[in-house]
């Protein structure tokens, strides 16, 4: 299989996978990474920033045949291996855990704060 055709299937692969768990938008896989940035952990979003780079050279005939494939299949897993887990049950459950973190660092706020102004003899 040629390099540029092996690589154009794996930037479609994860550019189908952003477009299905993560609700991306637009045509490109940069228009993709962009419009869901923000929910890309940093490893994720360096890998697809590769892909992107992958994906502009792939428009150029003499720079396809310069795509490094290896890079290309590393850069893949890591954003399927996160993408396959994302989903809105893995969203759902990352918010009901930062949810339950806040409220058990609140209550252990205000308990170090009751103590305090207990032992000042505030209370």
């Amino acid at each position: 299989m040629d390099p540029a055709q092996a690589a154009r299937q794996m930037i479609d692969r994860v550019s189908g996978l952003m477009g299905q768990r993560l609700g991306a938008r637009g045509a490109t896989l940069a228009e993709r990474v962009e419009s869901r940035a923000r929910v890309l952990p940093a490893r994720v979003r360096e890998a697809a920033a590769v892909l992107v780079g992958i994906e502009g050279r792939l428009a150029s005939p003499r720079l396809a045949r310069q795509v490094d494939l290896a890079e290309a299949r590393q850069a893949q897993d890591i954003c399927l291996r996160y993408l396959r887990r994302a989903g809105r049950g893995v969203r759902w459950g990352d918010f009901a855990r930062n949810l339950l973190a806040r409220l058990v660092l609140a209550v252990l706020v205000l308990g170090g704060l009751a103590l305090f102004l207990r032992l000042r003899g505030l209370i």
